[in-house]
């Protein structure tokens, strides 16, 4: 997901899947109404720390899955545009998480945490 190819991507940026996007850098970074549309912002960078912050004990599988999902909610809600590269990749995301979350060794280890 972190190395993500969106094609017609800007070039040497990082997949805007990462991005922490705030109050404070939209406008800087060219999404200057992203907050009329995302009210809960995530991203990949944010689901990076929560792990490192709690731990694998703490950050189960679910809450994996429920801030990736978030992500490619708020990607929708942001990119209205079928057309959008961005959009696409949240497609390829979304089918990705679902094939992801029912591998036999995430549910087992889902099982685990329950």
């Amino acid at each position: 997901m972190w190395k993500t190819k969106v094609p017609g991507w800007k070039a040497g940026k990082l997949s805007p899947f990462s991005w922490d996007i705030t109050p404070e850098n939209c406008e800087k970074e060219g999404f200057p109404d992203y907050f009329s549309y995302v009210e809960k912002p995530m991203n990949l960078t944010k689901i990076k720390k929560r792990i490192y912050q709690k731990g694998r004990h703490q950050y189960t599988i679910a809450n994996f899955i429920e801030d990736v999902k978030l992500m490619i909610k708020n990607c929708y809600l942001f990119n209205r545009n079928a057309a959008n590269p961005v959009r696409a990749a949240a497609d390829g995301f979304d089918a990705d998480l679902a094939a992801w979350a029912q591998r036999p060794d995430v549910l087992r280890l889902k099982a685990l945490e329950e």
